[in-house]
């Protein structure tokens, strides 16, 4: 039996003693000095650009310990509770403060993206930007101040919550956005509104002012715009809106929502007036993503009839009506940049009524977007196929997503196009707005209802090797 000690020595300059003992318990036991056999290496030196990869994948991680929901076992059995959840702010203070290498490295990437969580502390924020602002002169070796020019992504939808009650709130984050803008020249991104709930939208969200637009428009490098807010009386007064966009050609995602229309008679009013005879083209080479929901018309729509979209791959709009709002130009935006799309998700708020929405026929839709490869459908649909939409034969859809089951949308739309091969390459089917039971509510809540038709559905598209997932992609047991 032998025994290892460590002798540590305050000077870091002298390499760590250890002495061996071979007899720990003989009266005449020596100790013997353990030498290294191999030379010591020298620790390898990082460049910068590789600390800065570690340290951002360190704060792209949601918590510093995986699986930190889960309660940990100890070697007695007993469980303790799991650790705590570690935010990417508080990673990127800690980090700061390690040395002053990592504070060099870790301090961009923390102001790379900004969310403030309260509107005090979005006044700080600016604050401290504006104050670097001030104390910048012209020979620093950087234009622009920092931290103001490390801002790549501000996302404003916590504060923007916080005003929703009042009015005098929502006035001043509208006033914040407009003087922080000039001082982030680098900004990429930009959200504004938080429109989770895709079904209802509160009237109480925040519409920027014509002032924060042409500021807005200066940000050249500006390249995600979400959650903007369209109203009525703020961007159909005149094309400003649409020119505003247009200084913005970097621009690759757009997320456009509409407040909403309170009657059939106002709407119908402005989609009269709204037509303009010669409507401006757009220049967005780069966009992939448009987003436009409960946007009946307006020019900025009007002009992307006549604006080439060659890089557009994903396209969520309202399905209005066309027979009780011939001017939405729904199913023109299909016809004109349908060809390249890769997803198309229709979606319909409920605060007009269903008689002012109605999704075309799912062949209709396969007709003008031969590129699809996940198609989002809402209900009411279109029973009647348009006779000169034929889509072609083993369409490359692969990801098809309805609310509920029924029947009418299986043999009438679904079942068809399976049997005449269109949709040979279909592999799942996806129900938004069911869930799968427990199987704790036994077998005859299972056969009944919305989970009788799930089961019908994945009994009769199990012929095709289709897949039926519901909300929560979960198959189930039938």
């Amino acid at each position: 039996m032998s025994t290892l000690t460590l002798l540590e020595d305050d000077s870091r300059s002298l390499p760590l003693t250890i002495l061996l003992t071979p007899r720990p318990y003989a009266r005449g036991s020596g100790q013997l000095v353990v030498v290294p056999l191999l030379p010591q290496l020298k620790p390898i030196h990082l460049p910068a650009e590789i600390w800065e990869r570690i340290l951002l994948f360190c704060l792209s991680q949601d918590s510093a310990t995986p699986g930190a929901t889960k309660p940990c076992t100890g070697t007695n059995g007993k469980q303790s509770p799991p650790p705590r959840m570690v935010d990417r702010d508080e990673m990127a203070q800690r980090l700061v403060r390690v040395c002053h290498d990592f504070k060099e490295i870790a301090l961009p990437l923390l102001y790379s993206r900004i969310q403030p969580r309260s509107l005090a502390a979005f006044r700080r924020f600016h604050a401290r930007l504006h104050q670097a602002d001030q104390a910048w002169d012209s020979i620093r070796r950087s234009a622009y101040s920092s931290p103001g020019r490390w801002v790549q992504s501000l996302d404003i939808t916590r504060c923007v919550k916080q005003a929703e009650t009042r009015q005098a709130f929502r006035n001043e984050v509208d006033d914040l956005i407009s003087r922080t803008l000039p001082l982030v020249p680098f900004l990429q991104e930009l959200r504004i509104n938080d429109f989770q709930n895709t079904a209802a939208y509160a009237e109480d969200r925040i519409a920027l002012s014509r002032r924060t637009w042409t500021l807005l428009k200066e940000c050249s490098s500006l390249q995600t715009l979400k959650g903007i807010l369209w109203r009525l009386e703020v961007e159909e007064s005149d094309e400003r809106f649409v020119s505003l966009l247009n200084g913005l050609p970097h621009l690759r995602s757009l997320d456009l929502r509409g407040a909403g229309f309170l009657d059939h008679t106002t709407l119908l009013d402005h989609l009269q007036d709204a037509e303009e005879p010669n409507p401006t083209p757009l220049e967005f080479p780069s966009l992939h993503t448009l987003t436009i929901i409960s946007v009946p018309t307006c020019s900025f729509i009007r002009s992307l009839l006549i604006t080439p979209l060659p890089s557009l791959t994903t396209l969520t709009l309202t399905p209005f009506n066309d027979l009780l709002l011939p001017l939405s130009h729904f199913m023109e935006l299909l016809e004109v940049h349908g060809r390249t799309l890769k997803k198309l998700s229709l979606i319909t708020p409920r605060a007009m009524g269903e008689s002012a929405y109605q999704c075309p026929h799912l062949s209709q839709i396969l007709h003008l977007c031969p590129e699809l490869r996940w198609l989002e459908l809402e209900s009411p649909f279109s029973p009647l196929p348009s006779t000169s939409a034929q889509p072609l034969l083993n369409h490359p859809l692969r990801l098809l997503t309805f609310p509920r089951p029924t029947s009418s949308f299986l043999t009438g739309m679904l079942e068809p196009l399976l049997t005449t091969h269109v949709l040979s390459q279909l592999g799942v089917v996806r129900l938004r707005d069911a869930k799968w039971l427990a199987k704790a509510y036994g077998k005859a809540a299972g056969e009944t209802g919305v989970q009788g038709e799930m089961r019908t559905w994945k009994r009769r598209l199990g012929r095709w090797r289709v897949r039926l997932v519901d909300c929560a992609w979960n198959e189930g047991d039938v």
